[in-house]
Formats: C-alpha cells, structure tokens, sequence
C-alpha cells in the first residue's frame, strides 16, 4: 500500500504526526491531541489511526492513545510534503535575528532530514551525542516564540562539522546550502 490510497484526513494526520514526532521514529504522540489540532473527533482520530497502522506508518505506543511514527511513515510524510531529498533553493536560512514560520518550516524539515539520515552514517557515540544535542537545541529554539537565527544557524555548523568529519557528503552538502 501507499501514501495514495490514504483519503485527506490520513494524509494530514501523517504530516501532522511527522511534524509532532519530528521524523523520530522513537518518539511518542498523543493521537488525540493531533486529532484535535485537526478538529478531529475521537471516533475519526480512533478509525484514522487504525488506517495509518494498517499502512505500517504508526505504531501504538500507549493504551492511553499514545502513538509514534514508523520508518515508513517518515518517508510516506516527506513523499506528501514533496520535500524527499533537499531543501528547494528558496529554503536557505536568512539572516534575519528572529525566524519566520516559513524558515521555522526550512529548519524544522531540515533537522528531520538530519534525523532520518543519521542511521546510514556510522558515527562514534560521541559524534552521535554532539549532533543530538544540537538537534535538541534546534527543537528548543523552533518551540520558542522568538526562535533566534544565529543560535540555530550555530547548531547547523556545528553538525555540518560532525557530518563532515564522519566523511558524509550529501547531509553535509543540504545543510552547506542550507545556511548558506
């Protein structure tokens, strides 16, 4: 099955859970509160999560509603939000002292494709916890009223700077074109 056959709902809940998750496969969501963010009652959030199970894009977590999303749904939401390899020229990260919610959107998308990257490159641990910690500062940063531009532009040095030590070339050349 694809992406294709979920109707409108489906695909908002998964854009909605990838965006929530940050493309973190381990991380855990309510169901409910992505329901009503969507103004989804219980009963539609109930049959659209069996939908997205039976795609194998979430996973159940908890009883208590809470899901996460599978490798699978990382990629079928990057698929729909026509963002699979890099960022377009036009998703650079400005120099403006306080983010926009279009850069919010560039940085938010740029660090799930971080993320999602990181499983093919063999990074020692503490490699590993130096961009994770990055990545948390980046999330920090986006979740604050005034994100500001230079600490995440930091961030995203910081991590191309791992990323190319580790001898990445295709990570290391989104985020170069990234901040610019």
């Amino acid at each position: 099955m694809n992406q294709n056959m979920l109707d409108d709902a489906g695909k908002q809940f998964l854009l909605q859970l990838f965006k929530e998750s940050n493309a973190d496969v381990s991380a855990k969501v309510s169901m409910y509160e992505i329901g009503e963010a969507l103004e989804m009652d219980r009963g539609q959030t109930d049959f659209i999560i069996s939908e997205l199970i039976s795609f194998d894009y979430v996973e159940i977590r908890t009883l208590s509603g809470g899901i996460g999303i599978t490798a699978q749904g990382v990629d079928a939401a990057r698929t729909l939000a026509g963002k699979d390899e890099k960022p377009n020229q036009s998703s650079r990260l400005g120099s403006d002292p306080v983010l926009n919610d279009t850069a919010k959107n560039a940085c938010d998308m740029m660090a799930a494709n971080i993320k999602s990257g990181l499983s093919k490159l063999r990074l020692d641990f503490d490699a590993m916890a130096e961009v994770m910690a990055d990545l948390k500062t980046i999330d920090a940063q986006l979740n604050s009223p005034k994100p500001k531009t230079g600490i995440i532009r930091e961030c995203f040095r910081s991590i191309l700077s791992v990323l190319e030590n580790a001898g990445d070339k295709e990570i290391s050349q989104n985020i170069h074109e990234f901040i610019g």
